[in-house]
C-alpha cells in the first residue's frame, strides 16, 4: 500500500492500517470504477470525522492472478496535519 503519506507492505501492514484509519472514517461515496485485465481505478469521496471533512481520493489497484498486488490512494494530504498526532499514536 502506497499513500501520500506512508508505504506498507503486507497484508498484516495494510488491515492494520486499514482499520485504524477506518475510525475516522464516516462516509464513503464511489464515484466510478474503471478497470482493465490487471489495473482498476477507483474514484471516491470519504468524509472523515471533524476536523479532517470530506476527502476526494483516487487508488490505483493493480492485479497479479486475481489477486490485489498493489494499492496506490492517491488524495490531498493537508486535512490529515489536523489529525497528524491521533494517526502517529
Amino acid at each position: 500500500l502506497k499513500t501520500p503519506l506512508s508505504t506498507l507492505h503486507g497484508k498484516d501492514s495494510y488491515l492494520n492500517a486499514a482499520k485504524e484509519f477506518s475510525a475516522f472514517v464516516e462516509d464513503m461515496c464511489v464515484r466510478i470504477v474503471l478497470a482493465d485485465a490487471s489495473h482498476a481505478v477507483v474514484i471516491y469521496d470519504h468524509v472523515c470525522a471533524q476536523p479532517v471533512g470530506a476527502i476526494e481520493s483516487a487508488a490505483l489497484l493493480t492485479f497479479e492472478e486475481e489477486l490485489i498486488k498493489r494499492i496506490e490512494i492517491f488524495h490531498d494530504t493537508s486535512a490529515f496535519t489536523k489529525i497528524q498526532g491521533e494517526l502517529s499514536a
